[in-house]
């Protein structure tokens, strides 16, 4: 009888092994085929995401159509690394078509994604900007309370602190505000009529309203003017920046950032940077 139940035993222990190796190959092949899952999603959807982006390039005040556009490409193409650019485009287009609260749980959604993809970080801090923004519309309602009884701006955002629902206090960064008081130029002994509020990341451009005025990432234009390396995962190229009338020239190389820009991606025939905006610009295709 022992030795029937060691034969059985054996048999049973072969068994298990033979299972936990069945079980375990599968896994080991879907891990093994996850970057080719990943490059044949960015092969098959590079076409459909430039479709979406020449459509936002040529009708971008067209905000529902575009907004559209971004979902479609999403339904199509849920593994996409594209995804993050498209929901943050179509984040963007809601916010200028006055759809806030649709425009903000996107950008809420990206802000407190884990992934660590290039194209997602920068997407992440696409988020955090536009959502200060939208936090520091908040402060200034609150801002304005004060004024009220006071018939003056208070000193600090302390005192803020102290009311039921105080507004957001710092910017998505976790930086607290600059704020300060300012007098007219013209006129003296006015004092607490005036005041200046930015994030302390986004400076001059904190506003909200200033910044839907001005067309998508019109400010700035980028040129390709030569590739440095094509070596895959570490291109490193050299692009124009025009701003205010000033020419510029940086290299980047492939997940780095110049001069308030970051290199994202390099696609067939394209490149991508960010910085409070997506710009997609053409460059020669690799060899």
């Amino acid at each position: 009888m022992e030795s029937i139940l060691s034969v059985h035993a054996i048999r049973m222990k072969r068994r298990n092994t033979f299972a936990s190796f069945a079980v375990l190959v599968p896994a080991l092949v879907c891990t093994a085929l996850l970057p080719h899952t990943s490059r044949a999603q960015e092969t098959t959807s590079e076409p459909d995401f430039l479709s979406v982006w020449v459509t936002h390039r040529n009708a971008p005040e067209e905000h529902a159509r575009v907004s559209a556009a971004c979902k479609t490409f999403r339904r199509n193409h849920p593994l996409s690394p594209f995804s993050p650019v498209c929901q943050s485009l179509d984040a963007w287009h809601l916010l200028a078509n006055s759809q806030t609260n649709q425009a903000r749980r996107i950008f809420i959604t990206l802000a407190q994604s884990a992934k660590s993809g290039r194209l997602d970080r920068a997407s992440r801090e696409m988020a955090y900007a536009w959502l200060s923004r939208m936090d520091r519309e908040k402060v200034k309602s609150a801002l304005e309370k004060e004024y009220i009884h006071l018939v003056a701006y208070p000193e600090s955002l302390e005192v803020l602190t102290t009311r039921p629902k105080p507004p957001p206090l710092k910017d998505r960064w976790g930086r607290e505000w600059n704020y300060r008081l300012t007098g007219f130029k013209l006129l003296s002994g006015l004092h607490g009529q005036r005041y200046v509020l930015e994030s302390s990341k986004l400076k001059s451009a904190s506003d909200l309203n200033q910044a839907l005025a001005r067309p998508y990432g019109a400010d700035t234009q980028l040129k390709f003017l030569r590739e440095i390396s094509r070596k895959a995962g570490s291109e490193i190229a050299e692009l124009s920046i025009e701003k205010d009338s000033n020419t510029s020239t940086a290299v980047f190389s492939l997940g780095s950032s110049k001069a308030g820009f970051t290199y994202a991606y390099r696609g067939k025939g394209f490149m991508i940077l960010a910085n409070d905006y997506w710009h997609v610009v053409g460059a020669r295709n690799h060899n």
